[in-house]
């Protein structure tokens, strides 16, 4: 009789881990789509060198990027994404010193339906706003505006597949500032295991029309997926290498650290 019960025990233990196990790869997967109804708080801890006409520069950043969905319709969601790096450059100019302040920050809005569009894909489409630099050794002091979309596919497995672009062009700001014109596209493949890791690839590509340049990274991250009571956490290293980039922006090898934290609906 006790032999019965303790089978029982451990057959019902079993089938609850399984089950719990199943939950955290089908959250992993759904972290790894940027226009899911799913609100996060990602944050990405950054080191590139190599910068200035010296390559002396260092350049360390952290990149906040909150996406929380609106639920607007019984159809529709508008996932709300803010991208905003807060950087320190030190070296990269012939006086040696350091600076810091925002740049690059960028509010977008994607329109998704709620479901799918066809098996495992979804699709969002909508306006982005950037915002000029706090400092002018960062960045441009112009607002931009254009549009950005993003297409997921997440067939049953463990794979994700899919691009996020935008846009931008100038649209007001210091009129001495050159214009805004550059394109974004961010192409991501990630494969997630049952146990919720996360090894992912992926590139953050500028292309800058006016002066006909561009910025490609390729990075490769490993990510584990933990529970935090009714929230989730996704923690893991990352690492980059510059395939080409202006001749004083950031060369060779970066590094990454990313800690997201995670807001499902069912925790």
């Amino acid at each position: 009789m006790h032999g019965i019960r303790f089978a029982l025990v451990f057959v019902a233990l079993a089938v609850t881990a399984a089950k719990a196990d199943e939950q955290l790869f089908e959250l992993a997967k759904k972290t790894a789509n940027p226009i899911a109804d799913l609100a996060t708080v990602p944050l990405l801890y950054n080191w590139d060198g190599q910068l200035g006409a010296t390559r002396d520069g260092t350049s360390n950043y952290l990149r906040l990027e909150p996406v929380l969905p609106l639920h607007v319709t019984p159809g529709w969601n508008v996932i709300t994404r803010l991208f905003m790096p807060m950087i320190e450059q030190a070296n990269v100019t012939p006086d040696g010193g350091t600076d810091y302040g925002l740049s690059g920050v960028n509010l977008s809005f994607f329109a998704s339906p709620t479901g799918p569009v066809a098996e495992g894909l979804s699709v969002g489409l909508g306006p982005v706003v950037g915002f000029p630099a706090s400092n002018p050794e960062l960045g441009s002091q112009k607002w931009s505006l254009g549009p950005t979309a993003a297409i997921v596919w997440q067939p049953r497995g463990p794979w994700t597949v899919g691009i996020l672009t935008r846009q931008l062009w100038s649209v007001g700001g210091d009129i001495d500032e050159p214009e805004i014109n550059e394109l974004y596209l961010q192409p991501f493949l990630s494969y997630t295991t049952s146990d919720a890791w996360t090894l992912g690839i992926n590139s953050e590509a500028f292309y800058y029309w006016l002066d006909d340049e561009a910025s490609v990274p390729i990075n490769l991250s490993l990510t584990k997926l933990i529970r935090l009571g009714g929230a989730a956490l996704s923690i893991g290293p990352a690492v980059r290498y510059w395939v080409e980039n202006p001749k004083t922006d950031a060369q060779g090898w970066g590094a990454r650290f990313t800690a997201t934290l995670v807001f499902p609906d069912d925790p």
